[in-house]
């Protein structure tokens, strides 16, 4: 999932949004019973020019309903 697809969907669902799209909706019902999140990640990029790979490493973390 990408960054801005994710935002658009956790943020309102976060921030307690009266009208929130169905999507986010169901998200923010998923969300309710849990008390927390935590994700390990790897993102490879290609360099155009060189076509170097770089790798970065990563911990997602989510705890609701303010903190991510």
């Amino acid at each position: 999932m990408r960054w801005p697809v994710l935002s658009v969907l956790l943020l309102p669902a976060l921030a307690g949004a009266a009208d929130l799209p169905p999507a986010a909706a169901r998200l923010e019902g998923a969300l309710a019973g849990i008390d927390g999140i935590r994700a390990d990640f790897v993102q490879i990029r290609v360099v155009d020019l060189t076509g170097e790979e770089i790798e970065a490493r990563g911990v997602l973390a989510l705890e609701p309903p303010h903190r991510f």
